[in-house]
């Protein structure tokens, strides 16, 4: 009996087989019942089982969705990118117990080429806040020399005299790097009726973000525009005010000036350009007379441009202020003609007594304010 059963099941299952029919047997979940309709799958003689395919879409349907993992892997990672370069960076720095020192940059991180501005604040610490100024009291009447050189050259430096800004305690000077590293800045100082001292500074000059080894001082939290060197607020609706004592040179910036702005914008173009001048006189085994010419002629048009433009608390020194200009505008013509005339030895004197009889002496009044008498400069060269 067993044999006759056998032997049928086997001959059914002949049977199917070659009607075309396949016997899929999956194997029982448990706790789920088996489904007859799933049981068994139609499939086309030789034709390849599609595995992990979706399914096709019937006429007049739309096609189904791909699953929620494959359009995740599909996007690729969003590229992060470094924050913005800040206008201005702030170091602060403890030289012992009793001075303060704090540098600022300007930009921020500079590229090689970019024209810096350099702004120290000099304060001594005290321990019993003042009632004027807090706990930190500004030393004006400091003579400060800065000396800056390349980290991979540091026996090769560069001296600036530091100029004392209109601020109590506030010194200044410009400097343009022109290689990508760090440089190094030491600020030797020397104070009336004090032993000398040096405050020491690094910066990188194009790199960023900052790389880890930045010299970031004690950490000084201060957002472009909320403050204009010390005790000073800009609002929201663009004015200056006050926020604390002001001091001598501090008057000029309570109210805002669209003269003044201009004239710094000026300015700012004319020193970077007057700079690349320098540049083309000294650089090179021997001056660039086409490149002088040019920008000699475009310096003078830029000093025109400050015409009238004379900062509002020196106003009564306007005719001077304009004679300085027209001077300058003179002397950058007469140097693009001894370009022009490729006389080397002229164009080197032509590009001192310019950057002397000009720049040095208007600044030194109508910049620095370190003067009201320039008399005490005298013209050199004529």
């Amino acid at each position: 009996m067993k044999k006759v059963i056998i032997v049928a099941v086997l001959a059914g299952a002949a049977v199917l087989l070659a009607s075309g029919v396949v016997l899929a047997i999956e194997p029982a979940v448990p706790g789920q019942k088996a489904d007859a309709k799933d049981t068994k799958k139609d499939t086309a003689p030789g034709a390849p089982a599609d595995k992990g395919k979706a399914p096709e879409a019937k006429p007049g349907e739309a096609r189904p969705a791909d699953p929620p993992a494959a359009k995740d892997a599909a996007k690729p990672a969003a590229p992060q990118l470094p924050p913005p370069r800040p206008a201005f960076r702030t170091i602060l720095k403890k030289v012992g117990s009793e001075f303060v020192f704090t540098l600022r940059l300007k930009p921020g991180v500079p590229e090689p080429g970019d024209m810096v501005e350099y702004t120290l604040d000099v304060a001594q610490a005290s321990q019993v806040p003042d009632p004027v100024y807090g706990d930190r009291i500004p030393l004006g009447g400091a003579t400060i020399v800065a000396k800056v050189a390349f980290d991979k050259a540091p026996d090769v430096a560069l001296k600036y005299k530091v100029q004392p800004y209109g601020d109590q305690g506030t010194y200044g000077f410009h400097y343009t790097p022109e290689q990508i590293g760090k440089y190094l800045m030491t600020f030797s100082v020397q104070l009336p009726e004090k032993d000398p001292f040096e405050a020491r500074f690094s910066f990188p000059v194009g790199t960023w973000p900052l790389p880890p080894d930045t010299d970031m001082g004690d950490p000084v939290e201060e957002a472009e525009g909320d403050r204009d060197r010390r005790g000073i607020r800009r609002t929201a609706g663009g004015s200056i005010t006050p926020v604390g004592p002001v001091g001598p040179g501090q008057e000029e910036h309570v109210v805002a000036s669209a003269k003044g702005e201009a004239l710094r914008g000026q300015m700012r173009k004319l020193e970077r350009l007057w700079l690349y001048v320098g540049k083309d006189v000294f650089a090179g085994r021997k001056p660039d007379m086409n490149a002088i010419a040019r920008e000699s002629e475009n310096a003078a048009t830029l000093a025109r441009k400050c015409s009238g433009l004379v900062p509002a608390k020196l106003s009564s020194d306007s005719a001077e202020f304009e004679s300085l200009l027209n001077a300058f505008a003179g002397a950058s013509a007469d140097l693009s003609g001894a370009a022009k005339a490729t006389d080397a030895a002229k164009v080197v004197s032509a590009y001192h007594e310019a950057t002397y009889n000009s720049c040095t002496r208007c600044h030194v009044k109508f910049r620095f304010q370190s003067t009201r008498e320039l008399n005490k400069y005298p013209v050199v060269g004529k």
